[in-house]
C-alpha cells in the first residue's frame, strides 16, 4: 500500500482474517492505527506473518496488542519518526522495545529509529529470531546486548 494522501486506515481492517501480510509505505498522513475491534488489537489478525511499515512519518505508534500477534513472524519498521507510546503493547517505553514484541518474530528489521535507546529487554524474549537488522539508530549501543 503506498497512498500518501491516506489519512487513515480502514476500521474493518480486522475482519481480513486470512492477511497474511501488510505492506505500507508512504503514508505520511496516517496518524494512528484504527481501533480494529470492539476490544482493540493487532492479535485479531491470527494469520498476519508479516507486517511492514515504512517511510509513514506521521505514525505515533504501532496498532495495540502487537505483542499478542501470535502468527507474526517479520516485522520492519523504517523511517518512521513520529512512533511514540502507546497503553497496550504498541511501545511501553519508546527508547526500548521490551513487552511490545511477540516470542514469533523471526526476523526484525529497525532502520532509522532516532529515539531508540535499547533492544537489550526484548532480544531475550524472541526465542525464535534469526534475523535481526538495525540501522540508522544512532542511540543504540549493541554492545549493551550482551
Amino acid at each position: 500500500m503506498d497512498c500518501p494522501s491516506l489519512e487513515c486506515l480502514p476500521s474493518t481492517l480486522s475482519t481480513l482474517e486470512s492477511l497474511q501480510t501488510l505492506h505500507i509505505y508512504g503514508c505520511d498522513r496516517i496518524h494512528r492505527w484504527p481501533s480494529l475491534s470492539s476490544i482493540s488489537g493487532l492479535h485479531y489478525l491470527t494469520n498476519l506473518s508479516d507486517l511492514e511499515i515504512n517511510e509513514c512519518g506521521a505514525l505515533e505508534c504501532l496498532p495495540e496488542g502487537c505483542h499478542k500477534a501470535t502468527a507474526l513472524h517479520t516485522l520492519r519498521i523504517r523511517k518512521c519518526p513520529s512512533l511514540s507510546v502507546t497503553e497496550d503493547g504498541g511501545f511501553p517505553d519508546i527508547t526500548t522495545l521490551d513487552h511490545c514484541l511477540p516470542e514469533s518474530i523471526q526476523t526484525l528489521t529497525i532502520w532509522e529509529f532516532p529515539r531508540l535507546k535499547s533492544l537489550a529487554g526484548a532480544l531475550p524474549k524472541l526465542k525464535n529470531l534469526t534475523r535481526l537488522t538495525v540501522q540508522g539508530c544512532p542511540l543504540v549501543d549493541p554492545k549493551s546486548w550482551s
